[in-house]
């Protein structure tokens, strides 16, 4: 009599991160001794596969016959808001793939914050510093300058300011800006908006001077 039947194992666990989802647990199926494809849906849509052959010592302790090499670990990246992520082991041999579980993941959403810190200006030019981020993404965000109501440059909040870091750890410290924008003689009114990313609203006003 040999083994068979449709695959088991479990979710052992899901973390949030911002953007991620990382997801761990084991799978085995009772024909083979070698590891299974693991699939995975978010929402009802397939988002990633990986292999569960990550060593897992328990597996080998409850299993002896399977070995040890039946773990599985994944990072699906995910728009903020709430979400459902399915993993299915997949089947080999005869029987069919099994559910292994669904969990219910909420992740950081919302309009784009920062700051319009300071403009100072030279005869030529005005220069702009301050911040932005975006709740769903911990990646750099684009920023848009306004001059006297006309786009005037666009850049990328990409350097580091150790204070953002520390109000939000889950970021990181990368989110500062420091523009420079030609200009003509005389007093300006220059405007920031961080452009947003995933829900929210389309940009988020962070602030006007005039120098």
């Amino acid at each position: 009599t040999v083994p068979t039947g449709n695959p088991y194992g479990n979710i052992d666990a899901v973390s949030a991160g911002v953007g991620t989802v990382a997801m761990r647990g084991w799978a085995i199926d009772p024909d083979v001794a070698s590891p299974l494809r693991i699939d995975f849906y978010v929402d009802g849509k397939g988002a990633t596969s990986v292999t569960a052959d990550a060593t897992r010592p328990d597996l080998a302790a409850a299993f002896p016959s399977y070995g040890a090499n039946h773990g599985f670990t994944a990072s699906l990246a995910m728009a903020g808001g709430t979400h459902q992520v399915c993993a299915y082991a997949i089947n080999v041999g005869p029987g069919g793939s099994t559910k292994l579980g669904c969990r219910s993941v909420v992740m950081p959403t919302g309009s784009a914050k920062g700051n319009l810190d300071q403009v100072t200006r030279t005869d030529t030019a005005l220069t702009v510093r301050g911040w932005a981020l975006d709740p769903d993404i911990a990646t750099p965000i684009r920023v848009d300058f306004y001059v006297d109501g006309k786009g005037a440059a666009s850049s990328t909040a990409d350097l580091a300011r150790s204070d953002i870091g520390a109000a939000f750890p889950a970021y990181g410290p990368d989110h500062g800006f420091s523009v420079s924008i030609p200009v003509a003689a005389g007093p300006h009114q220059v405007c920031a908006y961080a452009i947003n990313v995933g829900p929210g609203a389309a940009n988020t006003k962070l602030g006007c001077q005039t120098a």
